[in-house]
């Protein structure tokens, strides 16, 4: 079993794990970009939405190594190979840079709010998020 030590409140909130093969912010503007160019011909905003997750994600995130994610959650790096084989694997045998990032109820923000409530994993052949299981 796996506990998460640190602050506790009433809010509810979500970490996510990212790999990305290059730069985070470059590599979720590319796909950025995909989704503003297919909502052209919706009627619904799936551009400004996508583009509100993204900026989230980017605020909310902090480069790491195995050791230092390890300091801060708890999560040795042979958990995130049990849980999470397609980012370890990517991070450890290919070089890409691993990321975390936390988002929270407790601020007015309705893009938090739906990240922290929504399942949300995500994988490409540059980028995968996965919303942690804990």
């Amino acid at each position: 079993m796996k506990i998460r030590t640190g602050f506790v409140s009433n809010s509810s909130s979500s970490s996510f794990i990212i790999a990305v093969n290059g730069n985070l912010k470059k590599e979720l503007q590319q796909l950025l970009k995909l989704y503003q160019g297919k909502s052209k011909d919706l009627f619904l905003p799936i551009g400004d939405i996508a583009k509100d997750i993204i900026d989230v994600i980017i605020e909310n995130s902090q480069e790491h190594t195995f050791d230092s994610y390890e300091e801060e959650t708890g999560f040795t790096e042979k958990d995130l190979e049990n849980d999470y084989s397609d980012i370890y694997k990517k991070v450890k045998n290919d070089g890409w840079k691993f990321y975390a990032a936390e988002v929270a109820t407790d601020d007015d923000n309705p893009i938090e709010q739906y990240l922290c409530s929504k399942p949300f994993d995500f994988k490409n052949q540059d980028i995968i998020i996965h919303k942690e299981k804990f």
